[in-house]
């Protein structure tokens, strides 16, 4: 088994880091299409493994994300489409 150089190594690491930057790059301004009273409380915060976590303002906004999911979905439904995102979650955190 052979080694791979330490520089090819690196380059390979910052492509995909430059590759998770340009998603969430995309999923923000996706999420900036998204009704405005939603844009308002919460942000995409954290994408891991196909899980899109929004950070909501407050437990009531929590809440009121998650009974309109849908109309989050169709404002991300081509992140969907791609598989990139496959589940949202929101948390209280701003």
């Amino acid at each position: 088994m052979s080694e791979r150089p330490l520089e090819e190594e690196l380059k390979n690491v910052l492509n995909e880091i430059q590759s998770k930057n340009i998603e969430g790059d995309k999923i923000i301004a996706a999420w900036n299409k998204i009704p405005e009273n939603f844009i308002k409380h919460g942000k995409p915060n954290v994408l891991n493994k196909g899980v899109l976590y929004i950070e909501v303002d407050s437990s009531d906004w929590m809440y009121i994300c998650s009974l309109n999911i849908e109309k989050i979905k169709v404002g991300l439904k081509d992140f969907f489409k791609q598989k990139i995102i496959k589940e949202i979650k929101f948390r209280v955190g701003r």
